[in-house]
């Protein structure tokens, strides 16, 4: 008996603190951490899915689509879900190594969020996804909107192309694994216009991590689609650029509006598909690209930088006449050069010529002896004011020129460096070297008496004048004339007669010279610009002048209304 009422004594506290410990549990999990357990709850059962906005269109000066979205198959799948025996199974069907599978799921910290397995499959993958998506546990397959270019490697590298995201993401607001972003050229630098803003859609799952229906109480958010663009290019004079060049392996041309400073043709040769790589290629042919001997990546337009040559006289000119070069002076050409312990040479004997020829028939001993005479300065002093070392300013990835001032030679020769180095600098060889795009600038900047800005976005400008007296400038466009009209550049005549320019060779070390023609049209109101370099083709007259010829030809006959 005493044994019971102990017990009674016990039994009753000791359900009373059980129950109020029940109560103080329910409080704290339905009111205090009510808030944190729904939403536990909410992230099993609902799954978040992003709607990937259209990106924007780019199109040419002339309304051709240039790039656009076409639609594409996206394997996608849950890391909360997924299994071992599931990725083995998908590895198989997507074939590709299950531990690309493992570690695309390993780079995402929430479980929950559906990680991007494989992009842009083909039908028959499709078609056997399709059949075992039912046991497929955790994985799914969506549409997605993907990049594609019509004109395939034409405009490789002034659009530049997409691809996924990688290490980037964590600096990047907005995205998330598995998302496109522009990589190179306007698809980078304009990538904030073109990529839109995503939606979001709401399903309930299962277990298995298979969609059961949307959740009603959450509203979709519907995407933005990306802005459409119109870039200066003309994509059909681009097309017949490169169909003038098909013979040559390796080449850029930049051709410019003269009045705006818009670039209608910016090609550089070889060249990639980037539909291949939004389609998604291999590790090994990846590489293939990057490390290929003629380095189809890197833009020879805006970034490979060749010596001038011949082209480069136009400025020993301005420097000799800023100089006070007197203009009636003829000089003997043998063909050869004395100076020093060394002779330099002339590509041929002109006799005796004069100031006026020495553009027309680009002969070297007339500038080696400006050269020998003004000295360095007055050509750095010129080479300064057309900013030859700056990038011009363009869109895209671009690189500045490099021309050599005395500290470069004191570093390199010691304080009495060698003052033949001064006869090479002035007919374009040494050390100088431009771009194409620069090239064709600073020609721009001559012909047209302002400063120019190249550029591949519609804007208004108003270039400033160049600092260089008119008259000079009138001196170098009537030598640029009579180069075409009965100088080294006669074969341009045959395509255009109302056609200027310069030819230039470039001496290269590691092969045949370069050939390069920068030249305008028409004569009287210039409107138009080509600058032409084929690499180890020779001569500027026999490569890049007939070529530019057909080019400027051709912008006449479709510009001609617009003039």
């Amino acid at each position: 008996m005493e044994t019971n009422r102990i017990n009674q004594k016990l039994f009753l506290p000791a359900t009373v603190l059980l129950y109020l410990i029940l109560i103080l549990a329910a409080i704290k999990f339905q009111l205090l951490e009510g808030k944190k357990y729904y939403r536990l709850s909410e992230t099993n059962r609902i799954k978040e899915v992003a709607i990937t906005p259209p990106r924007g269109r780019v199109f040419d000066r002339k309304g051709r689509v240039v790039a656009t979205v076409r639609p594409g198959y996206e394997v996608v799948a849950l890391p909360a879900v997924i299994n071992d025996s599931t990725i083995l199974r998908l590895a198989q069907i997507l074939k590709i190594p299950s531990s690309i599978i493992r570690a695309r799921l390993r780079r995402t910290r929430n479980p929950y969020q559906m990680i991007t397995i494989a992009h842009d499959i083909d039908f028959l993958t499709l078609s056997r996804l399709e059949e075992n998506l039912a046991t497929l546990n955790g994985v799914d397959v969506v549409t997605e909107p993907l990049r594609y270019y019509p004109y395939h490697q034409l405009l490789f590298h002034v659009l530049g192309f997409v691809g996924e995201i990688g290490g980037e993401v964590k600096r990047k607001s907005g995205y998330r694994l598995g998302d496109f972003i522009g990589k190179t050229g306007l698809e980078a630098r304009l990538e904030n216009r073109l990529r839109g803003e995503k939606g979001w859609r709401y399903v309930e799952i299962n277990a298995l991590g298979k969609e059961i229906g949307p959740v009603l109480e959450k509203r979709p958010i519907q995407p933005k689609p990306g802005e459409d663009l119109t870039i200066t290019i003309d994509a059909e004079l681009q097309e017949s650029t490169a169909s003038y060049l098909r013979d040559y392996p390796r080449a850029a041309v930049v051709g410019m509006e003269l009045r705006s400073g818009e670039i209608l043709i910016l090609y550089s040769k070889p060249s990639i598909d980037p539909n291949l790589i939004v389609h998604g290629i291999s590790r090994t042919t990846w590489d293939s690209i990057v490390n290929h001997p003629a380095a189809p990546l890197y833009n020879r337009a805006t970034m490979s930088r060749y010596p001038p040559g011949s082209t480069f006289k136009v400025v020993t000119t301005i420097a000799a006449l800023l100089a006070g070069w007197d203009t009636t002076r003829t000089i003997h050409c043998t063909g050869r050069f004395p100076f020093g312990d060394r002779v330099f040479h002339c590509w041929r004997r002109h006799g005796r010529i004069g100031f006026g020829q020495a553009i027309e028939k680009s002969c070297d001993c007339y500038f080696y002896t400006i050269g020998k005479e003004i000295g360095f300065d007055p050509i750095l002093r010129v080479a300064q004011i057309f900013h030859l070392t700056s990038p011009t300013g363009i869109e895209i990835e671009e690189e500045g020129g490099f021309f050599p001032d005395s500290s470069y030679y004191e570093r390199r020769y010691g304080s009495n460096w060698p003052r033949g180095l001064i006869l090479n600098l002035a007919i374009g060889q040494g050390e100088i070297l431009l771009t194409p795009l620069r090239l064709a600038t600073m020609y721009a900047e001559i012909i047209t008496g302002r400063r120019i800005r190249p550029h591949l976005l519609s804007e208004e400008v108003n270039f400033d004048p160049l600092p260089i007296d008119s008259s000079i400038l009138d001196v170098v466009r009537q030598g640029l004339i009579r180069v075409v009209e009965e100088g080294t550049g006669r074969i341009v005549a045959s395509y255009l007669r109302d056609a200027a320019g310069k030819t230039g060779t470039a001496q290269n070390p590691h092969g045949e010279d370069h050939s390069i023609f920068v030249g305008y049209t028409p004569t009287r109101e210039p409107a138009f610009l080509v600058c032409v370099i084929v690499e180890n083709a020779g001569h500027g007259a026999s490569v890049a002048a007939p070529v530019a010829g057909k080019i400027m030809s051709l912008y006449r006959k479709r510009y001609a209304q617009e003039e």
